[in-house]
């Protein structure tokens, strides 16, 4: 919906009519919340962007009969928690983006049956710390976003776990050392943004264990 004429929309199982649907775009329509069969009956659906509502709360009922889904997008919405296997139903995921939402912490095993996922972004949401428990099950992810998430370090059990990662966002958090072997598993990263941090100086060697890299961001450090 247009920014002058927003839709105030409630989902329901409104969709099983349209079994043939490969995507749905519901924007900027004020949606409260996802209901338990929103999108049953709906089992071609490839792509659900819900993106720019008013969702607080994601629960793994939402998914109900989308296990052919690839993408799901939920940027902008108001999401403050998530429950472990919120996503299980989901096992054809590639990209997930959550960004901008009010995530404090993520619950360990969140992406439970998520082994397709290859692009996440986190982006935005007040996270300050990452647990490795969180990545166990996407481990196939090649992007990774978490921009302006209040982070101060990462847990390089992460980094071993994501070691097929080819892109990498951490700009604009509160980073202000990086180990100079900080990136020894990350042996396929092509892409690496870490501008806007708070780095004073950045270790000899640091970046010889990735040897693809193509792109470095290093702008607005100290």
């Amino acid at each position: 919906a247009p920014d002058h004429n927003q839709n105030a929309l409630t989902i329901g199982p409104i969709f099983q009519q349209f079994s043939q649907l490969e995507e749905i775009h519901i924007v900027k329509s004020n949606i409260p919340a996802i209901g338990k069969h929103s999108f049953w009956g709906v089992p071609t659906l490839k792509m659900l962007n819900l993106t720019q509502n008013n969702i607080s709360q994601v629960l793994e009922s939402n998914f109900q009969g989308l296990m052919h889904l690839e993408q799901l997008h939920l940027d902008d919405n108001r999401i403050e928690s998530m429950h472990s296997g919120t996503f299980r139903k989901l096992p054809e995921l590639r990209v997930l983006s959550l960004a901008r939402n009010r995530i404090t912490e993520l619950a360990p095993r969140l992406f439970l049956s998520l082994a397709k996922l290859t692009r996440l972004d986190l982006s935005g949401n007040p996270l300050d710390d990452l647990s490795p428990e969180v990545f166990k099950d996407v481990q196939e992810l090649r992007v990774f976003a978490c921009r302006g998430c209040g982070l101060k370090n990462i847990n390089t059990h992460i980094y071993s776990l994501l070691s097929s990662l080819t892109h990498l966002d951490l700009g604009d958090n509160d980073i202000k050392y990086i180990a100079s072997d900080e990136f020894r598993d990350l042996r396929r990263l092509q892409v690496l943004r870490l501008d806007g941090n708070h780095l004073p100086v950045v270790l000899e060697r640091t970046f010889s264990w990735t040897p693809k890299l193509q792109v470095l961001s290093l702008a607005r450090n100290r």
